[in-house]
């Protein structure tokens, strides 16, 4: 259940809003600390609450760490950092593991206060230490950060240091992964430094309804008189996150109506998009919705997403190829932003490069030693059959195909977004 089903309204804003006498008004919404205050403490006096959050996080933390321990394969990572509103910097650190079912965990292991500098040196260390405390820093295979020059520097100080005690596959060539998601948010925000000056008058419509609850109850009115519904609600976008446009424009142009009637209803209002501004804001808003499809299946964790990526890059890469897309200068400048390098990506040479890298790794795990796999691969359980047994003594020709190449040799499956790799 995403929310409670009595709740009607999406928009926590327009919970303000009371209806009278078929009017909307805004409601005189009075709340008395003192009472509140006293409301939380029977809460906790009453239901021992301190005492049980301690435990609750007691119980789960050694869960965490007993599902951890447990398994023996190798540990992704990935760590987010952010600033809150009063400044203090954050820290998450969440690792990554299939189990011997095949199926694919994720456990966030640290959220913790991160005190400045943010340096490549100073995340270092703070990883570092919770990766030493939950006993996984020689297990690691990757990192999964965002594209920024202080993850560079962390990542590369992380790997240099596992490199010296040897516990990295390929010398950690492999170790940094940069998050395609973060990727296509840089690129697309590229792009859209330059579209139309139709797409800032959407953005300051947002504002000026969303800038007082007097303008708000008459766009409602406004949607009412057209009869749309309010419950969809109007988004802003913000700078880091190039997605946030996409669902502006599109709950914009849900409202198209109800902004050229609210300009008969507020008299202050000047920003609203021309009829020649209207089919540009849909244009951009098609070109934007396959972005804004990516960007959401990159970014699950529900289900591994390395094998989206390839298709997905191609899939970019074909849009930004269509000319039917930019018959107008405006998106025209856009996709030129978006696609330069377009010489550079050559879907030959990438698929070299992945099967290069797939054969690197497989050479990796073939030549471990039988101490060095048991140590992966202690707990998975497999009966051999004596058949296999068997072959397992004939000697190899010298034009047997490994089982890498065998699998490379077979068809390829169909392309679908539902198609589960652990399920091979």
């Amino acid at each position: 259940m995403k929310r409670c089903p009595k709740r009607e309204i999406l928009d926590i804003k327009q919970m303000f809003l009371q209806s009278s006498s078929g009017k909307l008004n805004v409601s005189d919404l009075k709340i008395d600390p003192e009472v509140v205050r006293e409301m939380i403490l029977t809460l906790i006096v009453k239901n021992e609450l301190p005492s049980r959050f301690v435990e609750v996080f007691k119980k789960e933390n050694h869960n965490i760490r007993e599902a951890v321990k447990s398994f023996v394969g190798r540990v992704l990572v990935t760590t987010d950092l952010w600033t809150s509103v009063s400044n203090d910097g954050y820290m998450t650190l969440t690792t990554h593991y299939i189990d011997k079912s095949w199926v694919l965990h994720k456990r966030l292991i640290k959220f913790t206060v991160l005190t400045p500098p943010h340096t490549g040196a100073h995340i270092c260390e703070a990883v570092g230490k919770i990766l030493t405390e939950w006993g996984i820093e020689g297990r690691l295979f990757s990192c999964t950060v965002d594209n920024t020059s202080a993850n560079d520097v962390f990542v590369s100080h992380v790997r240099t240091n596992l490199n010296t005690k040897g516990t990295l596959v390929c010398k950690g060539e492999f170790f940094h992964i940069r998050c395609c998601a973060h990727i296509l948010n840089l690129i697309v925000q590229d792009g859209i430094k330059l579209i139309d000056k139709a797409v800032q008058k959407v953005r300051d419509s947002v504002k000026f309804v969303k800038s007082s609850q007097a303008r708000k109850v008459r766009f409602a009115e406004s949607c009412g008189q057209i009869g749309l519904n309010t419950k969809r609600g109007l988004h802003g976008d913000v700078s880091t996150r190039w997605n946030s446009t996409f669902q502006m424009l599109d709950d914009v142009l849900f409202y198209r109506q109800a902004f050229n009637n609210f300009e008969n209803l507020e008299s202050n209002y000047r920003d609203r998009p021309t009829e020649e501004e209207w089919p540009k804001i849909q244009k951009i808003t098609n070109f934007l919705k396959p972005f804004d499809e990516i960007t959401k299946q990159l970014s699950s964790s529900k289900y591994p997403t390395s094998n989206l990526y390839f298709v997905n890059v191609v899939r970019i890469h074909m849009l930004l190829n269509d000319g039917s897309l930019f018959e107008e200068d405006f998106m025209l400048a856009m996709a030129y932003e978006e696609i330069h390098g377009d010489d550079k990506l050559l879907i030959d040479e990438s698929v070299d490069r992945v099967r290069s890298a797939v054969r690197q790794l497989y050479s990796e795990y073939k030549s471990m030693t039988k101490e060095q796999w048991s140590s992966l691969t202690s707990g998975y359980e497999e009966v051999e059959d004596p058949f296999t047994k068997w072959s397992k003594r004939k000697k190899p020709r010298a034009d047997e195909k490994s089982e890498l190449d065998q699998y490379l040799a077979q068809d390829r499956k169909p392309s679908t977004t539902k198609y589960d790799v652990l399920a091979y």
